[in-house]
């Protein structure tokens, strides 16, 4: 059989509307941009006159479906799909071109003979070479190995309450390496507030948290929209200080937590996200501070509570080089893959 990059020679720009029907929720793929990463590695000048394709992308599936004329279609579907929209056009594109090989490669019929009795014949296994980086395809299947992991810059700010004896305010900023189904997030938080009216009326109470957090999250895409559950572990310093007091002291002591994380993230651009975010932080250390009347020994306390919450809204920075456009190859280019 033919390298791949054969039968796509017949696939190229055409003056007539080409082929292609995108359907399904997602985003990434649009007709101009899957038939121009398709065409990018023709060299004719039309596509086949009966050839119909659908494409549909919806949440981490792609089905593929071309038709020649009257005869069976070849179908691929795949579970699974990258998060990236630059490998899911490849997957289509790739599929696409093996499909129109596998119908070109099919058993002819005479004239007179039905269309039901058309048999698509099975083409024989692709030699054995080097496949286009990060794929992989086995059967009716695609498995993409990431080239690099994601990495973004993220920073937030919102509001806490029962992570210390008082609301804070609180600001983070981290960095968060993600893959297809996995993402390690390392943050440093700072959560502070300034309570007055403690240990007399002209006395107030400035206390702070910085802790650093480190975690995982599993993502699920769809389309632009990103959700995701984190596991984290978080611990650092509280340091409570009190002021116009009749002794002023301040005092630093360990704080140390466990975070269950929602989060909720829409793509701005390729580069820009903004995701919301929710926590639930369990106290494991949990400081509490007092407070003492020197003229009466009255004692108030203000414990940390066990469970608090936190509501927190990020911006998201993807670093790196973004790929743009469809990958150009020469007409004669081979690409060759398992199957």
């Amino acid at each position: 059989m033919g390298s791949v990059a054969t039968v796509l020679a017949w696939v190229v720009t055409s003056a007539d509307p080409g082929p292609v029907e995108v359907r399904g929720d997602g985003t990434c793929l649009t007709t101009a941009g899957l038939e121009a990463r398709v065409q990018s590695w023709g060299g004719r000048t039309q596509w086949p006159s009966d050839v119909a394709i659908v494409a549909e992308h919806g949440g981490s599936t792609l089905t593929v479906r071309v038709t020649r004329g009257v005869g069976e279609p070849v179908e691929r579907r795949f579970i699974g799909v990258p998060a990236a929209c630059d490998d899911i056009e490849l997957m289509a594109a790739v599929a696409i071109a093996m499909a129109i090989d596998v119908l070109e490669q099919a058993i002819p019929i005479d004239e007179g003979t039905p269309a039901t009795n058309l048999r698509v014949s099975a083409p024989e296994p692709l030699a054995q070479g080097t496949p286009p980086p990060g794929v992989t395809i086995t059967g009716g299947d695609v498995r993409v190995r990431p080239r690099r992991p994601q990495v973004s810059l993220v920073g937030a700010g919102g509001g806490a309450i029962g992570l210390m004896p008082f609301a804070t305010g609180e600001a983070a900023l981290g960095v968060r390496i993600a893959w297809a189904r996995v993402a390690v997030v390392g943050e440093l938080e700072v959560g502070a507030r300034r309570v007055t009216g403690v240990g007399g009326e002209t006395g107030s109470l400035r206390i702070a948290r910085v802790a650093a957090t480190l975690g995982i999250c599993a993502p699920w895409t769809r389309g632009r929209w990103t959700a995701g559950l984190c596991a984290l572990g978080t611990s650092g310093p509280m340091i409570a200080a009190a002021r116009d007091t009749t002794a002023p002291r301040t005092a630093v002591v360990p704080w140390v937590g466990t975070v269950a994380r929602t989060e909720l993230a829409v793509a701005l651009s390729p580069r820009w996200s903004l995701v919301a975010r929710s926590d639930v932080v369990i106290g494991l250390v949990r400081p509490v501070v007092a407070a003492v009347q020197i003229e009466t020994d009255r004692v108030t306390s203000w414990p940390t509570p066990p469970v608090g919450w936190r509501g927190t809204a990020a911006v998201q920075l993807r670093l790196g080089r973004i790929p743009r456009g469809p990958v150009k190859r020469p007409s004669s280019a081979r690409m060759d893959a398992e199957r």
